[in-house]
């Protein structure tokens, strides 16, 4: 890794990144996360499939959020390496779903893994992974039909 400052202003990039794809999901600005992902980031959350591009990755995502009521994602203990050229972070979360209506949650525990490259000025996720240790409860709070 580099030295001094370098090492704590790419460990606070990274940190400030992890915050913001927290802040993306629980507040639905999908923007934001243009500035998490690069257009060629690859990904996968559990065993679904891998997602090929920033847009796919995305959409999965507001595929499950968009049905669903509040949500919070909490991010911590994060580590930052350094391997081949790029950075390697790995951050325990916790994510906690409501559903829109009724008392329906969904939790799930696990780690974001991710390999971050410097992209025009500023770090970006190339590869991106959940890795679900536990899931608990009701999985109708992601059901755009559950209302119906």
């Amino acid at each position: 890794m580099t030295d001094g400052l370098g090492t704590l202003l790419i460990e606070r990039s990274i940190a400030h990144a992890h915050a913001l794809y927290a802040e993306a999901l629980d507040s639905r600005q999908w923007h934001l996360l243009d500035q998490i992902f690069a257009p060629e980031c690859i990904a996968r959350y559990g065993d679904g499939p891998e997602l090929s591009s920033r847009t796919h990755i995305i959409a999965a995502i507001r595929s499950y959020l968009d049905p669903c009521g509040p949500t919070q994602h909490l991010i911590g203990n994060l580590i930052v390496d350094q391997a081949e050229g790029d950075f390697i972070s790995r951050a325990q979360i916790r994510a906690a779903h409501k559903a829109r209506t009724g008392d329906a949650l969904f939790w799930s525990l696990g780690a974001y893994h991710a390999r971050w490259r410097q992209q025009d000025s500023q770090l970006q996720a190339v590869e991106w992974q959940m890795a679900i240790a536990f899931n608990s409860g009701d999985k109708t709070v992601f059901d755009p039909c559950a209302e119906c």
